[in-house]
């Protein structure tokens, strides 16, 4: 036992420290006599562990010592990781050799060397990059609660430096905070929501727990209250009057001297009196204290109580049953009422019914403008179809039941209609939703559509915020937070919403029952929209479109602004994807059609909208397919949608659209500029496909339709920016499209006609497309027609493709060879001819069979946009015409003029008649070969370049050409309306070659020069068998008589109208010429001149007709007017 003078020096400090108790002042009790020694104490030997030497291990070094505590914590560590336990085998070694191993592995870095420390500048800088990294990921909150943190951990160390029992040292914070951020990953979602809430716990911390002080314990009643719950125990049988004693012991068995407080005993364990009390107070405590209500919480309580109008035992202020008073409205209702009963003889069963339900009027207001949100009130309810007003609806005092019924019902067909079109929209979400989560390619939907969805959910949206602001102004009202009054009735309410919105509830509902076509009075939401697909999606987006359209117009001309306005913004928001569609096609620009990929199918960037007013005819797509190399792709790969409806089907659409059925689907509003964009798209395609840069002036597409006109409508004054409203005109509308497409095209446009003309050398081809087909290049196209002419005079095989071909090659090269500059790639050439061997046989007779000469130019791509197959074709068509002039000039012109002096005068005579033939032939080649190579291809030349050069894209550049090319055609009497002039100028032309073959028969082969080979042989030869048949010929010489005709007879011919009536306004058909092309022998009845006479005769009716029918052409309102006049003009010298 331990002396009583010996004391721990815990116990000194104890004493020392607790301050003075009132019990040092009891009196002595008999307790206090002090204790007799113990006779073991008296003389006990001293310990031998008292005299214990010390031992060795005091003294080993510190590493031996730290090696010595690091082994428990191995094997530990080797049991854990390895499963191994020293008891389980002490013979193995394989324990004692891994914990051996990893003692030597940590005791370099653990007992030889000191820890590796950090500074807390370290930690801070790191918490802050963590930080800032954040903010950069844009995890602001993350960012701002990792630096919170860090600091409130600061300023809570700060505070408790001088803390001797706080569990962690601040000379070793930075080390802990290492030691976590070494541990610590990435946030994650969850990181970011606990740092979400733990800034809201420090911005909105929780309301401190309430104390329990005595100041608290004494207020109250004595042992009343949650705090004494749990300190007596009522199952034992005791009271709150008898309270058991704590401690063990009697009161007189207690020490109350002074020495007492130095004694120690401990409480039984097995006592439950003693441990059970303190436990089940502490358990039995709540969180916070329990508060009872208050008379003021009583009053509120009650307060809100009596505003539940809705309840069925909360009556009005005003009497059920009030006498009539004229100053009172209040009185108004139930007095009509007794009336009524009164006149119909049911007042008795009134009374027996139960009182009416009377409300205020504000709070039937707030009824209503909740069931214009959706909801079912105490007034209204949704059968499905309609709101429809209850039988036991609450009443209002101051007005009759059928003012009350009208007034209520009319805000129910509002709240009817609003509810209708939330129901079409959740069907159409629902719909388009569907059909994302399946997957399906098969469009349920258009994306239009959704929008118009959309916009129309927009709108009901907003009119359950207006509702809403409404509410909560009547609140704060009540609330007597606004201090302007506020007047709350139901005609008040139905006079703001048609303030609010106009008719447009109202116009909605007939715009969707027109467009998905929906018998009134049918459910907006139960509509076929299978049906409605079956027509084309495109169709469908024009046409909604179109009817959003006119009736923004309508309602403008109306003047009806509110109206309008609201229809603007339902229109803007649906017109949204097809702008979309827009800035796609002119970013993206059209697909190759090259088929690249599985199947030969095209790409996807070929594929566009099926809703987009542009579509992609598949034109290369396919086994034979070329896709952006063939020359049609320009024109018919892409281009603008057309309406497919049947004639047989009800014309709904041209209806809504106010056009005929058969025009092209696009949207009003985009009509004006639908051409400038396919144009544009097709030039960006085309630009990607040649590898040349686009511009940097790429059309926005991410600014939607909506915020294009809002930018506008905001532009007009403070009156729009306060409304918010895109109060803009169709014509505003109309300039702003056309303003915001057209620099983005033109720009397209121009750097794609600067890639052709630079890159494609643009001017060189049609140069040498000019000066080949329109003959144009003096040296060389002579040359190769003499050659050409030279064969078929002497019935040689010019028609063979491979002859062509090498005769034109020849010529060119020979003109290189001369020194002059190359001016077409003769590989670029092919000349070939597709007529029968009939019309070769007669190549000598008539310029007929001419026509079955092709001549063609192999343009590089992409001028094959420009210079397509049949514009190659016209160019054909021109040279052959000419080739065909040349022609019987070449035969006029071998005829030699030479003197006849010495031959008799009837020989004399009659070669006088041949060689004014022969003049009048030539004068008519002459005049036309001059009309048409000055006035026709040179005039129309210089004009087109001059034209050509200022287009700004190349479907400008195609437009301009093919003009030019239909005007040297219609200049040329090549169109179909000239046929007739046409076939007397080949008539013409082969009574020339007639007359050259009969010429040489007549005079002899010495009378005519080869031109082709220069001959300058004029040594006449005639054989004998001709000169037999000169001796036989009669000379007949033309009567001046049958010549000329009577001044009356040509006035009387120039009236007669030449064109044909019946016939489109063609010219008609000129008079047959008499001569046999297939009779070149002269007979001994009729010589060759007696045939030049016919001849001439019918040469000058064909004239006539040719100036007859020029001057019609003339006197036209046509462009080509004029330049007829010139020919006309000049055929005018035949009569003189």
């Amino acid at each position: 036992m331990i002396p009583a003078s010996s004391s721990s020096s815990l116990s000194v400090k104890s004493q020392s420290s607790r301050p003075s108790s009132s019990l040092q002042s009891r009196p002595p009790s008999r307790n206090t006599a002090p204790r007799p020694s113990s006779s073991i104490g008296a003389a006990r030997p001293a310990s031998s562990a008292s005299t214990r030497p010390h031992s060795r291990f005091s003294l080993r070094p510190n590493s031996r010592q730290a090696r010595s505590r690091l082994i428990p914590q191995c094997q530990t560590l080797v049991t854990q990781m390895t499963g191994m336990k020293e008891e389980d085998d002490p013979e193995d070694e394989s324990f004692r050799e891994a914990v051996d191993y990893v003692v030597r592995s940590l005791e370099t870095s653990t007992i030889n060397k000191a820890a590796a420390s950090v500074d807390l500048s370290v930690i801070e800088r790191r918490i802050s990059g963590l930080a800032l990294k954040a903010r950069i990921n844009s995890q602001e909150i993350f960012g701002e609660a990792l630096q919170t943190a860090y600091d409130k951990l600061k300023k809570n160390v700060e505070e408790r430096e001088n803390d001797l029992d706080q569990d962690i040292k601040a000379s070793r914070l930075p080390d802990h905070l290492q030691f976590l951020l070494e541990l610590s990953r990435p946030p994650t979602e969850v990181t970011l929501m606990k740092a979400q809430t733990f800034l809201d716990n420090i911005a909105n911390p929780p309301p401190t727990e309430h104390t329990l002080t005595w100041a608290d314990i004494l207020a109250e009643e004595p042992f009343e209250g949650e705090h004494w719950e749990g300190v007596y125990d009522q199952k034992d049988g005791g009271d709150w009057t008898s309270t058991p004693s704590l401690s063990p012991l009697s009161s007189d068995d207690r020490p109350l001297d002074d020495d007492d407080s130095s004694v120690e005993y401990s409480v039984p364990s097995s006592d439950s009196t003693t441990s059970e009390p303190p436990e089940r107070m502490d358990d039995s405590r709540p969180a916070k204290p329990y508060v009872p209500h208050s008379c003021e919480n009583r009053k509120q309580f009650e307060e809100l109580r009596a505003r539940q109008y809705w309840r069925d035992d909360w009556h009005s202020d005003a009497s059920p049953n009030p006498t009539f008073d004229v100053n009172d409205p209040s009185t108004l209702g139930p007095t009509i009422s007794r009336a009524l009963a009164e006149a119909t003889g049911m007042k008795d069963a009134q009374a027996m019914l139960r009182p009416e339900h009377y409300i205020d009027e504000v709070d039937m207001t707030r009824e209503i403008l909740m069931s214009l949100q959706g909801n079912n009130t105490t007034i209204l309810r949704w059968n499905g179809i309609a709101f429809e007003m209850l039988p036991n609806a609450p009443r209002l005092v101051h007005l009759s039941l059928a003012s009350q019924q009208s007034i209520i019902m009319s805000l129910a067909r509002t709240a009817s209609i609003v509810q209708n079109l939330r129901r079409f929209t959740a069907t159409v979400f629902s719909a388009s939703f569907a059909n994302k989560q399946t997957n399906n390619r098969k469009v349920t939907t258009t994306r239009t559509c959704e929008a118009f969805a959309d916009a129309i959910d927009e709108a009901t949206r907003e009119l359950n915020a207006w509702c809403a602001a409404r509410e909560e102004a009547i609140c704060r009202a009540y609330a007597g937070i606004d201090t302007e009054p506020l007047v709350v009735t139901l005609l008040e309410t139905e006079g703001a919403i048609r303030d609010r919105y106009g008719t447009v509830f109202e116009v909605l509902p007939e715009i969707i029952q027109t467009i998905f076509q929906i018998r009134p009075g049918e459910d907006l939401s139960r509509f076929d929209l299978s049906a409605t697909l079956l027509r084309q999606p495109a169709a469908l987006t024009a046409q909604l479109l179109d009817t959003l359209f006119l009736n923004v117009q309508q309602h403008m001309e109306r003047r009806d602004n509110i109206t309008s306005d609201a229809l603007t913004r339902v229109f803007l928001r649906t017109a949204g994807p097809i702008w979309s569609m827009v800035g796609k096609w002119l970013k993206d620009g059209m697909g190759l059609g090259l088929g690249v990929g599985s199947g030969r199918k095209p790409d996807m960037a070929d594929e566009l909208d099926e809703e987009f007013f542009i579509e992609n005819n598949g034109l290369g797509s396919g086994i034979m397919g070329v896709g952006l190399l063939d020359p049609e792709f320009w024109q018919e790969g892409y281009a603008l949608r057309e309406r497919t409806t049947p004639s047989g089907e009800d014309g709904t659409e041209g209806q809504a659209s106010g056009q005929s059925r058969s025009r092209r689907v696009i949207p009003l509003f985009l009509e004006h500029v639908a051409d400038m964009v396919l144009s544009a798209g097709k030039a960006v395609g085309l630009m990607r496909a040649l590898g040349a840069p686009l511009s940097s002036n790429v059309f926005d597409g991410r600014k939607t339709f909506a915020d294009l006109v809002s930018s506008v409508a905001l532009d007009g004054g403070e009156k729009s920016k306060a409304l918010g409203l895109f109060s803009v005109s169709i014509d505003t509308l109309s300039r702003l499209i056309y303003d915001t497409l057209l620099p983005h095209c033109q720009n397209t446009g121009s750097q794609l006609v600067k890639v052709l003309v630079e890159d494609c050398f643009l001017w060189k081809h049609l140069q040498a497309i000019e000066d080949l087909f329109l003959m144009r290049k003096g040296e060389v196209i002579p040359h190769f027609m003499d050659v050409l002419f030279m064969k078929m005079d002497s019935n040689q095989p010019w028609g063979d493709f491979y002859v062509l071909n090498t005769a034109f090659s020849d010529v060119v090269e020979a003109n290189l060879n001369a020194g002059g500059k190359e001016w077409i790639n003769a590989s670029l050439v092919r000349l070939s001819y597709r007529g029968s061997r009939e019309k070769d046989r007669t190549i000598r007779r008539t310029v007929k069979a001419i026509d079955g000469l092709a001549l063609e130019y192999a343009v590089p791509f992409p001028l094959t946009y420009i210079f397509q197959p049949k514009i190659i074709e016209g160019y054909s068509d021109i040279f052959v015409f000419l080739l065909q002039i040349h022609r019987a000039k070449n035969a006029l012109e071998r005829i030699l003029v030479r003197d006849e002096r010495g031959k008799d005068k009837q020989l004399r005579e009659e070669l006088k008649v041949l060689y004014a033939m022969r003049s009048r032939l030539s004068w008519f080649i002459i005049t036309l070969l001059n009309f048409l190579t000055t006035y026709v291809i040179h005039a129309e030349v210089m004009r087109f370049h001059t034209v050509f050069r200022q287009a700004e894209s190349l479907d400008d550049m195609i437009c301009f050409h093919d003009e030019h090319l239909e005007k040297i055609r219609g200049r040329c009497l090549l169109k179909p309306n000239t046929t007739a002039l046409h076939r007397a100028i080949l008539s013409i032309l082969d009574m020339c070659l007639h007359f050259g073959d009969g010429f040489v028969d007549f005079a002899g082969s010495s009378a005519t020069l080869d031109l082709s080979r220069q001959s300058i042989n004029v040594k006449r030869h005639r054989s004998r068998r001709q000169e037999r048949q000169n001796r036989n010929v009669v000379s007949f010489s033309q009567n001046r008589d049958h010549d000329w005709r009577s001044s009356d007879e040509d006035e009387e011919e120039e009236e007669e109208d030449i064109m044909d009536s019946e016939d489109g306004g063609r010219i008609k058909e000129p008079p047959e010429p008499s001569f046999s092309l297939g009779s070149s022998v002269m007979t001994q009845d009729e010589g060759f001149p007696a045939r030049v006479g016919k001849m001439s005769s019918e040469l000058d009716g064909l004239i006539r007709f040719i100036r007859r029918g020029v001057e019609s052409l003339a006197g036209g309102t046509s462009e080509a007017a004029p330049a007829f006049g010139v020919l006309a003009f000049s055929l005018e010298d035949w009569d003189m």
